[in-house]
């Protein structure tokens, strides 16, 4: 009986085909990818500090916790009415000492015009006199007495017109005060206003802003965290830093949704530093027990969700506040030697 050369082929091709498959199990079993596992949680890298340049009583409030905001909106108002009353009086004062310099300036000018002609009524006396002088009309006495009168009435005339130009310079002075402290009082009808300086949402940190509350200048309100620009920070155990390097591959995984639908985000880790564990917020900020870890900075190549509807989610972005596992690409281990902890 004849043997059929194409079944003996067959098996051959099928035996070859499981031989490879068995060298490249072997191979990805043997060495396969090793990861430090870190947790973490998605972080702005741009955010406003919301705090008052002055101090005052909150007036009211146009956003809350968790608010999305466009750069150049309004997010708070603190009470303006001092600085309004200051104003009132201030333009008051002002259009007064506007229509008393306008008098002043008017009188001065009355003044000059008359002294120009008192300037030439006098110098004709002046002249006549020193002819009547010369013929003997008059005496010396006389003429002296007359040149004194002269002198006496120019001193007063330049007195009248150097004093009223003062007050016109001093009122002038005030004048400028006066406007200046409008000025000064709009820019803090102005600081009164708190606008936000990007996009993004906002987040009240101790829950405690409220109308009427009074602040001091500089004192904390809420933030403005950006929603568009993104890291990841996690908290990598001390133990596992030898292994750690700068530009390792690193894939994020978001605790709050399952990877398969959502994907697994990839990013690169920028830089580690040593710290201590933050407890601000949970919102903004990686909680841990462990004292002894460092602090690593992911960047993120691409936040964006793969997914066609989005029923079960804030936004098509990552946004912070999103907690993560993080798995590190640091290298491949070869399975045989960590299973007899040879590595």
């Amino acid at each position: 009986m004849k043997r059929n050369p194409l079944k003996y082929s067959r098996w051959i091709i099928i035996s070859f085909v499981l031989m490879l498959l068995s060298l490249i199990i072997f191979f990805v079993v043997m060495y396969s990818i090793e990861y430090v596992e870190a947790d973490g949680i998605i972080k702005p890298i741009d955010y406003q500090l919301i705090a008052p340049k002055i101090a005052g009583i909150v007036k009211k409030i146009y956003f809350k916790d968790g608010d999305v905001v466009k750069n150049g909106d309004l997010l708070a108002e603190l009470e303006s009415k001092d600085f309004e009353f200051q104003i009132t009086n201030s333009q008051n004062e002002k259009e007064k000492l506007e229509s008393l310099i306008k008098y002043q300036e008017y009188n001065l000018y009355l003044l000059l015009e008359k002294q120009k002609l008192t300037i030439a009524k006098r110098d004709k006396e002046f002249s006549d006199n020193i002819l009547k002088k010369q013929n003997g009309i008059i005496t010396e006495k006389e003429y002296n007495e007359f040149i004194y009168q002269k002198n006496l009435t120019e001193i007063s005339e330049k007195s009248e017109i150097s004093s009223l130009n003062n007050e016109i310079k001093q009122n002038k002075l005030k004048l400028d005060s006066i406007i200046k402290n409008i000025e000064y009082n709009k820019d803090l009808i102005d600081n009164c206003k708190i606008y936000s300086q990007l996009d993004g949402v906002v987040i009240e940190e101790d829950n405690t802003l409220k109308e009427s509350r009074y602040f001091t200048a500089g004192q904390q309100i809420f933030y403005v965290f950006s929603d568009t620009n993104v890291y990841a920070e996690v908290n990598i155990p001390e133990k596992k830093i030898p292994k750690i390097e700068l530009n390792q591959k690193v894939k994020l995984f978001i605790t709050a949704l399952p990877w398969t639908r959502y994907k697994v985000f990839k990013g690169v880790l920028v830089s580690v530093k040593k710290t201590t564990p933050s407890v601000a917020n949970t919102q903004t900020t990686v909680q841990n027990t462990k004292t002894n870890f460092y602090i690593g900075k992911i960047e993120i190549t691409d936040p964006y969700f793969k997914i066609k509807s989005q029923e079960n989610i804030r936004n098509k972005k990552l946004i912070f506040g999103m907690t993560l596992k993080a798995k590190i690409s640091v290298g491949k281990s070869n399975l045989i030697k960590k299973l007899l902890e040879l590595e």
